[in-house]
């Protein structure tokens, strides 16, 4: 058994039964001596192994902490102490050792605590510094202090400025402890201090929520629920999910032409727009019960998982193709669509007429009712376009506008062209085209509705060939 002491933040931090620990044991081992807990050795004169030459050597956390665990269990004395700053709980050799060792660890202070015990706040969020810089963080609650611990050189500073300046502003107000001292900074000046060492903790503090530059996931769906309480906004409190349809539609719609302007302000705009739909059904969902936001992300979660067979199971994708025929075998069998014609009814029928007639002709494709050649894409179009000219009745005129809009799609895609986006820019061109005819009308002092055809159209051919429009 190894007995593991949390020294706390100082050299007076430990309890009496931790010093009579200290003082039975057959070998003490301390992790650092740079830290201003290993006082309490120097001045008592307590023989110890000290593995600072593990922290020097080792070039990643995950080497220190293997490497401290290999050499403690290789260790022969009877009654081991192994010392490390702050409370011992979440020191990250200590969570190591503890995966495959029986410890009795005896807590002392948290190395958070002195940089918290000016803060009027119950709560707070804490991770190692390497923790935090292992993973990407967007749902940390920036209303709450955050400590950092382990912040132990300027090169762990430097880049937890890096990524801490993605969540708040340069300006915040950060704490940081060491070797007993408390310094006040700002979030700018994380890098440049002198301090830093295992016992070296980073609290940043949070703004008032009004005050804040930067807003989170959560934030978003806080603001959500306000707008939604009792004394909410009184347009936001009437919606329901039958209402906002036509906004997801249009949200939608709005950020597929900000991508086709390639407006990167307004796509970030639009694609906050996208999201507080899907936040605003969850929130209204959760009010009767239905599900919660939580069950969105999980399902999303959960699907991108499943569906990802060649990155999160055993089959392997060489190409984009391979990759897309994984994923529609997955949802296949997620769906539990057994028949063919369960995954012709799995298209939605809310789909735009284009879009839709495109979904479908991709999936029977895959049967290999298809066209065998381009020619015969052009060949029926022109088949299609001579019924037309034959149909008499509206109904017979409907049916045969149908069809011949059906092999316009078919074509396209066997030209590897989207009909939506190529529609689009034919009616934005025409757009373009015809306000220079509206430009020319109002010079020559035309009123567009009642100008000759004539002028129109030697304007519009004049505009297409002279602007290039």
């Amino acid at each position: 058994m190894i007995t593991v002491i949390g020294l706390g933040n100082k050299g007076d931090d430990l309890t009496i039964g931790q010093v009579k620990a200290i003082s039975n044991a057959d070998k003490v081992v301390v992790k650092t001596a740079l830290d201003s807990t290993y006082t309490y050795f120097k001045e008592n004169n307590i023989k110890i192994d000290c593995l600072d030459y593990i922290l020097e050597k080792a070039t990643k956390p995950i080497d220190i902490d293997t490497q401290i665990v290999e050499y403690l269990l290789s260790l022969k004395e009877n009654k081991i102490v192994y010392c490390v700053s702050g409370s011992g709980y979440i020191d990250t050799s200590v969570l190591a050792l503890q995966r495959v060792a029986d410890i009795a660890l005896m807590a002392g202070v948290a190395c958070e605590a002195q940089a918290l015990s000016s803060i009027s706040s119950l709560s707070y969020t804490v991770y190692s510094a390497s923790d935090f810089l292992d993973k990407t963080r967007y749902t940390i609650d920036t209303n709450l202090p955050l400590a950092i611990f382990n912040v132990y050189d300027n090169f762990i500073a430097r880049e937890l400025k890096a990524r801490l300046l993605g969540l708040y502003p340069d300006s915040v107000e950060v704490i940081i402890t060491g070797s007993g001292k408390t310094k006040k900074i700002t979030l700018l000046e994380l890098d440049k201090q002198k301090d830093y060492g295992y016992s070296c903790v980073v609290c940043v503090m949070p703004k008032l929520f009004l005050d804040k530059s930067i807003y989170t996931f959560g934030d978003t769906i806080d603001i959500v629920k306000q707008l939604r309480a009792p004394n909410g906004c009184p347009w936001d409190r009437e919606q329901t999910l039958a209402s906002i349809r036509g906004n997801i539609i249009e949200e939608a719609y709005e950020l597929v032409e900000a991508i086709n302007l390639q407006d990167i302000g307004k796509i970030t705009e639009e694609c906050g727009d996208v999201l507080l739909q899907s936040v605003f059904c969850a929130v209204m969902a959760q009010e009767s019960q239905q599900f919660n936001i939580l069950d969105v992300t999980s399902t999303l979660a959960k699907k991108l998982i499943q569906r990802h067979t060649h990155i999160f199971g055993k089959d392997k994708a060489v190409d984009a193709l391979e990759a897309l025929d994984f994923w529609e075998q997955a949802k296949k069998k997620e769906k539990s669509q057994k028949s063919f014609n369960d995954v012709l009814a799995s298209v939605a029928k809310t789909f735009n007429a284009l879009l839709r007639a495109e979904k479908i002709q991709k999936i029977i494709k895959k049967t290999g009712f298809d066209f065998s050649s381009i020619t015969e894409g052009y060949n029926k179009v022109y088949e299609e376009l001579e019924e037309l000219k034959e149909a008499h009745t509206p109904e017979e005129i409907e049916n045969e506008c149908g069809d011949l809009l059906f092999s316009a799609v078919n074509l396209l895609r066997l030209l590897g062209v989207s009909p939506e986006v190529a529609l689009d820019k034919t009616t934005d061109k025409f757009i373009r085209r015809f306000d220079y005819v509206v430009q020319q009308a109002e010079k020559e002092g035309y009123d567009i509705y009642s100008c000759p055809f004539e002028k129109m159209e030697e304007w519009y051919q004049q505009g297409k060939a002279e602007q290039g429009l």
